[in-house]
């Protein structure tokens, strides 16, 4: 996960100074409750785990907001060859 939130980020163009991405981490700490990103890292949390729960937040969000959901039913013959491959790996 980490190296395609990485990537999601950066094809993005955004950086930690970039006001969207400081929301996300504003609200993340705020979440985990933290005063500020300073108070998390004197009660022992990374900078590393702060920048990968960042991206990562920013990485879902964007998948959520750009993702084409379309819920369709399967067909019989659908559903007989995935139980058919699922019974093949067992």
């Amino acid at each position: 996960m980490e190296l395609i939130s990485r990537y999601i980020v950066e094809k993005e163009g955004k950086s930690f100074d970039d006001p969207e991405v400081a929301k996300i981490k504003d609200r993340l700490i705020a979440s985990n409750g933290f005063a500020s990103e300073e108070d998390a890292i004197a009660q022992g949390v990374s900078q590393e785990l702060i920048d990968f729960s960042v991206r990562n937040a920013y990485a879902m969000d964007n998948v959520i907001k750009y993702a084409v959901i379309t819920e369709t039913e399967a067909t019989e013959e659908e559903l007989s060859e995935a139980m058919e491959a699922e019974e093949g790996n067992g």
